[in-house]
């Protein structure tokens, strides 16, 4: 029994040293690790995991990862963009925005939210891409809107 107990210290010994070995972040969890930094913003691999499942979702196709980061990026620096700008999106468009979204679908909100939720999406998530849009549709009608709504149409 003493011999017993002597061997399973020396495992135990051997574990902690094989453990104190290991480097710290690959302890850490990789899924909120920094993948890129766009000025001060960063984007995590959460981040491009929740986009892909998000987009897949909605346009029913199988996005890869390099396509999915290239479009977080783009949102990342258009979301920079329309800060510096202080546009912002209300609590009564996005409303509006899910609205117009639900009813076509003939879908409830409770629905949606299990669907996400289903497919790992988090309700945030959807939030943010919503008031995303609306805030890029406000940068583009204010730098470009008069422009493009004086243009006449040619066959």
């Amino acid at each position: 029994m003493n011999m017993f107990t002597g061997y399973m210290g020396t495992k135990a010994y051997i574990a902690l040293i094989l453990l104190l070995l290991v480097p710290f972040p690959a302890l850490c969890k990789s899924e909120f690790r920094v993948v890129y930094q766009v000025d001060d913003q960063i984007i995590s691999n959460y981040d491009i995991d929740q986009a892909r499942k998000l987009r897949n979702l909605l346009s029913n196709s199988n996005l890869g990862r390099s396509e999915v980061e290239k479009i977080v990026v783009n949102e990342k620096i258009k979301e920079i963009y329309a800060n510096r700008l202080k546009i912002v999106a209300s609590d009564i468009e996005l409303k509006v925005q899910l609205d117009n979204f639900l009813k076509p679908n003939k879908i409830k909100m409770g629905e949606f939210k299990s669907l996400l939720n289903s497919k790992g999406i988090a309700l945030e998530t959807f939030y943010n891409f919503v008031k995303m849009n609306i805030k890029w549709q406000k940068v583009l009608d204010s730098r470009f809107g008069y422009k493009i709504n004086n243009l006449s149409v040619q066959d």
